[in-house]
Parts: structure tokens; sequence; C-alpha cells
């Protein structure tokens, strides 16, 4: 009886600590076993993120944004991705990271992407997180697709010296950060107005990320799970559990599933 109440109180300290760091400004991530702890950014200097206990991490400085890989288009350079990751494990050699090519939001997106009308960007906030791309149009499978393959070949290619480093791969799935989070102010706010103008539809964006986006990943990164941040779309609703089931099942353990916020409005609930 002592042994199961010993039990059951670190379970429930354990998940007291990940809801108390889930309210400061970075994410703390329960990994699939034998990943340990994870944090969003690079550590820093403060509480969690300074410990040995953390020992991956994802989305850092800037080098890994769509506008500082293709500033102009259809010209690729990593030098910042690359800088940064070499500044990073020079100082915290025995740790690895998540990579997260970001294509939403306005700070991380080029500027002839979001003025190209083609592209459809569904821009809800000059500044903010929560603009994106429609996934599921075809003009932007096609850049996106240009933009992940280049990836793939620098990140295969003999002089990139962090492969090893890489432990899962982000997918970028419609929403903030990659997430399926969409922040819409559905049904009736002019943010969700922007989306369904777009196409948006529960199962437009269902196939979208089980039969476009993560087939795509998987065959670019064979040697990496892909990660799907969950959310409920522009709804709020299940849809985040629909993709997860078809994808694990399709894909079985190439898959992580990642959730974000804990009671949000968005938020995929675990």
């Amino acid at each position: 009886m002592l042994t199961l109440f010993i039990k059951i109180t670190s379970i429930i300290i354990l998940l007291c600590s990940i809801l108390f760091f889930n309210k400061i400004a970075f994410a703390v991530q329960l990994s699939p076993p034998g990943l340990g702890f994870g944090v969003c950014h690079w550590p820093g200097t403060d509480g969690l993120r300074n410990t040995d206990s953390v020992n991956w991490f994802y989305w850092g400085g800037g080098g890994q944004d769509w506008n500082k890989i293709e500033a102009t288009r259809n010209n690729y350079d990593f030098s910042a991705m690359d800088n940064e990751l070499t500044k990073h494990f020079t100082t915290n050699p025995n740790t690895f990271f998540w990579l997260n090519i970001l294509t939403s939001q306005p700070s991380t997106t080029p500027n002839w992407a979001k003025q190209d009308p083609k592209l459809n960007y569904i821009l809800l906030s000059s500044t903010g997180k929560a603009s994106t791309f429609p996934i599921w149009d075809i003009e932007f499978q096609k850049v996106f697709t240009l933009l992940m393959t280049k990836v793939s070949e620098h990140i295969y290619s003999s002089n990139f010296q962090y492969r090893n480093k890489i432990k899962a791969v982000i997918m970028m799935s419609g929403g903030s950060f990659g997430e399926m989070i969409a922040w819409a102010d559905c049904p009736n706010g002019s943010k969700c107005k922007k989306y369904l103008a777009a196409g948006y539809t529960d199962d437009v964006y269902f196939d979208a990320l089980v039969n476009w986006l993560a087939p795509l990943y998987i065959r670019l990164f064979p040697d990496y799970p892909v990660v799907l941040q969950l959310g409920g779309g522009i709804y709020g609703n299940d849809t985040g559990g629909r993709v997860a089931e078809a994808l694990v099942n399709k894909y079985g353990s190439r898959m992580f599933i990642k959730w974000n916020g804990w009671n949000r409005k968005y938020a995929q609930e675990p």
C-alpha cells in the first residue's frame, strides 16, 4: 500500500508541475518514452530550461523561420539555421532538437509569400501569431512542397552536421506555430469568415492533413518521427482527434501526437 501511495503521489506532483510550467512563457512537453522532457525554444537562463532535466528543444532564435530560409522566392539559404544550431550545440552538446520550419505567423513568413494572391494568406493579425496559409490550397501546396524538399535535401546533405541531433520533425498543420489551433472566433466572427472564404471545412482540413501534409513529411524525412500538434480547427471540435487517429492508424510510431494548452477553447484536450 505504501508503494502504491508513493507512486500515486509522484504522478500527482508530476502533473501539477506540468500544469504550472504550462502557464508561463514556454511550453513543457511530456515526450514519448525515452525522450525525457523538452521545451519550446532553446534553453535560457531561467527555471526549468536551464536544468539538466531538459534535453531537447524546438523553435530556436529564428533560424528555422521560412523568411530566413527563402527571403526571396526560389532562393534558399540555410546559413541562419546552421549558425543557430552551431551556437546552441557548442554550449549544449548533449541536447537534441525537433526540426520546426515555421511557415505561419507574419513574423516567420516571407513578404513575397504573404503578398502573392495565389497563395491566399489568411491574415488574422499583422503582428500576432494567428495568421496562416490554407494548407488545402493547391497553389500553396506547390510552394510548401518545394520548400520542404529543399529542407530535406539540406538535412540529408553531407555538409549538415546535426542530423543525429534531430529527434523529430514538427508538421506545419495549418494553425499557429504549426498547431491545429486556428484562433478563428467561429462561428460568426470576422476571422472565421476569412477561413471560410479560403475554403475551410473540417473535412477539407482533415483531407489535407491526412492525405497530403503528413505523407509529404513522412516521405521527405524518412528517418524521423513526424509530430502532429493537436487542435480543434476553426470550431474547436474533435477534428484533431479524428486526424490523430487516422495518422496513427496509417503510420504507427512514426507519428508523435502532441497537445498544446490545457482547458483552452481551441486546444485539443488530452
